[in-house]
């Protein structure tokens, strides 16, 4: 998440450091500026002593315990002040902010509005009320606020910082570039500056500035972790895990705390029980705590009665998560399961909308904290809660840790057990995780839904299936389409020993990094040292859909990665008409492919080893017959399948739910 900042209002100019009331306001004011936040509260707090009746002095205090985040204390100061000085706007803006960090939207902009009232062009209340609105998920309205802030006072430089965040956040990157070199040029030695500037090049591709950007934002605050985390990430959409999770795991505070989990899973050089134990750990430090005092539920224990069910995301919009989430959704009987949304999206889309038309209660959580979350959640008498997100970004598991629901379950959109002793089941089948093999890596009750744990929604305005591309080109072309991050060393060396054995195939990648020269380069050096010559690896970068669902008329056969396997890639390619070679292995993460390819009785383009996984990509490449058969009739094949059968998939996750409900009742 970018990083924003508030701004108090409070701009005394630096005097001398006499002991005189005038000097102890402006000597408070400077010491802030600087950072010495202790040093200024004593002057701040003496000049208060001298002159109580004085309201610049309140105020000079309240913005330095703000700048603490002492919310309470500064609330009483900026009150104080506003009873001596109620027409000036500084105070009114100061206790917007104090209000906003208590997470008191209302209050707050209703402060910026009477600061703006006094003093319309006042930057401070500007940005503040840009704040406000962002901290509620509103972002044109917080962009539009934090642009008049900026324009107001052109070198205010928390302005330019947060708008450039919220640009950055709503996909004007150019726009969100340019204020990030303005923030850069305002203050350059402000880190938060460069990591907000960073994060838009990066959203734009541009990763080789992105990760210089986040390297100087380290090297000039070494403090501050989200510059850590940002350079991790772009080193693990290079495929560079082992750099990534290094520099992860030199995060300071929350950031180093959250667990790598993320990068974990991408490859093999952690073992499945070391990526058990990181989710117990965060489990442990941030889980447990809040799970110390959960009140009893109201819930009436009637095994046989219309069930509340709740799923918690922030994927409702467009995101591989709600493909297999909106079946569910609409496939719900309503007579027996009321369902309500509590949406984490930070910007709506068509699918939000879509999703919202359903027969669904939808809950904002945009602004609310996780407590507010659980509290929303207890009062809307939730008896089953399901998380959609699990570790991914965005999550809120520290709303599930609280319990608000008798009954918690995880699904679909995270590979791996959540740590968290609250969540009491997690959805799976005997394809993705075969019975007694990885319940010792899972705190959830694993349930397998028999006829498969997934349920794909195919894409309205997919093109119709091409003819087989190697019938005109009169070779085989192999793809992947999944992120780069799963494309591991281990990967490029079987993909070259695939091309080796099928002479004049090719190899098409697409992935939204390889817009980026330095990635491109990075990943065709690679197949050079692997002997594929630069003409037989095709890249491709960020495709506008439904436009890059016509790239699968170019491919032959998919290559699924290992050891994460795709989903939604998977099912897009098989929806295309194109069949997919995968790995299984031993874990969730590297069985996903087994389940979709078994939902379809395509079992046979499943390997059981690397040598068995290159031979039967080879060898399927060499029936081009066959090839043209099963790619005429994938897509109908796939329509009759269980994977895409919204109602039957609806029924067999309520008679799970029903039976989780009916132990509880019994409990």
């Amino acid at each position: 998440m970018s990083l924003l900042a508030s701004e108090t209002g409070t701009r005394a100019t630096a005097g001398t450091a006499a002991p005189t009331l005038e000097g102890l306001v402006n000597q408070a004011s400077a010491l802030k500026a600087q950072g010495r936040l202790q040093e200024a509260e004593r002057c701040a707090r003496e000049a208060v002593r001298q002159s109580p009746e004085l309201g610049e002095a309140w105020c000079n205090l309240a913005a330095v315990l703000i700048d603490q985040k002492r919310w309470a204390e500064a609330e009483a100061a900026c009150r104080r002040a506003l009873q001596l000085i109620p027409s000036r706007a500084e105070p009114h803006s100061n206790l917007a902010a104090a209000l906003l960090e208590q997470e008191r939207f209302e209050e707050a902009r209703a402060c910026c509005q009477r600061a703006l009232s006094i003093q319309p062009d006042s930057a401070e209340a500007l940005n503040n009320l840009g704040n406000v609105w962002f901290r509620q998920g509103r972002l044109e309205e917080a962009a539009a606020w934090f642009q008049k802030a900026a324009e107001a006072a052109p070198d205010y430089f928390e302005a330019r910082l947060n708008l450039a965040g919220v640009l950055k956040e709503l996909g004007r990157l150019e726009e969100a570039i340019a204020s990030g070199r303005e923030a850069v040029r305002i203050r350059p030695g402000a880190a938060e500056a460069r990591n907000n500037l960073g994060e838009a090049l990066r959203a734009e591709g541009r990763i080789e500035e992105a990760q210089a950007c986040f390297r100087e934002a380290i090297r000039l605050d070494p403090a501050l972790p989200q510059p850590y985390v940002n350079l991790s990430g772009t080193l693990k959409d290079q495929g560079r895990l082992v750099e990534a999770v290094a520099v992860w795991r030199e995060a300071p505070g929350r950031a180093a705390d959250a667990g790598p989990f993320h990068l974990l899973h991408y490859d093999t050089l952690w073992t499945p029980e070391e990526i058990y134990q990181e989710h117990i750990l965060w489990a442990k430090r941030h889980a447990a705590p809040l799970a110390a005092r959960i009140p009893p539920y109201p819930n009436p224990r009637q095994p046989e009665r219309r069930l509340k069910v709740g799923y918690v995301s922030p994927d409702f919009r467009g995101h591989s998560v709600a493909y297999f989430v909106e079946p569910l959704l609409a496939g719900h009987d309503r007579a027996s399961f009321q369902v309500y949304c509590y949406a984490d999206v930070r910007i709506a889309d068509a699918v939000t909308e879509r999703i919202r038309r359903l027969p669904v209660v939808w809950r904002d959580l945009q602004g609310l904290s996780d407590a507010q979350a659980a509290e929303q959640v207890r009062r809307d008498g939730i008896d089953i809660l399901v998380d959609l997100a699990g570790h991914t970004a965005g999550n809120r598991l520290r709303m599930m840790a609280r319990k608000p629901a008798p009954v918690e379950v995880t699904a679909v959109g995270y590979p791996d057990t959540t740590g968290l002793e609250t969540i009491d089941y997690r959805l799976t089948d005997a394809w993705a995780d075969p019975p007694g093999t990885t319940e010792r890596l899972h705190t959830e009750e694993l349930v397998r839904l028999p006829r498969g744990a997934w349920c794909y929604r195919p894409p309205e305005d997919a093109p119709d299936v091409a003819e087989l591309p190697a019938r005109q080109t009169g070779a085989i072309t192999f793809g992947c389409f999944n992120n780069l991050a799963k494309v591991t060393p281990r990967m490029m060396h079987a993909w070259a020993r695939i091309l080796e054995r099928t002479p004049g195939a090719r190899l098409i990648l697409k992935s939204p990094i390889l817009v980026d020269g330095s990635t491109r380069r990075l990943v065709l050096e690679r197949f050079r040292r692997e002997g594929v010559a630069e003409g037989r690896v095709q890249l491709f970068g960020p495709v506008k859909k439904p436009h890059h669902l016509g790239l699968y008329g170019w491919i032959d056969i998919a290559l699924d990665t290992f050891p994460y396997h795709g989903t939604a890639t998977t099912c897009e390619a098989l929806w295309m008409g194109v069949p997919v070679v995968t790995l299984a292995g031993a874990t969730h993460v590297s069985r996903v492919g087994v389940s979709l390819l078994a939902s379809l009785g395509l079992t046979g383009w499943v390997a059981s080893d690397w040598e068995g996984y290159i031979e039967l990509a080879a060898r399927k490449a060499r029936k081009v017959e066959a090839l043209a058969e099963l790619r005429a009739g994938l897509r109908q094949r796939m329509a009759r399948a269980p994977l895409t059968d919204a109602i039957g998939y609806s029924r067999q996750v309520e008679e799970a739910y029903r039976r989780m409900w009916r132990r509880w009742c019994a409990s």
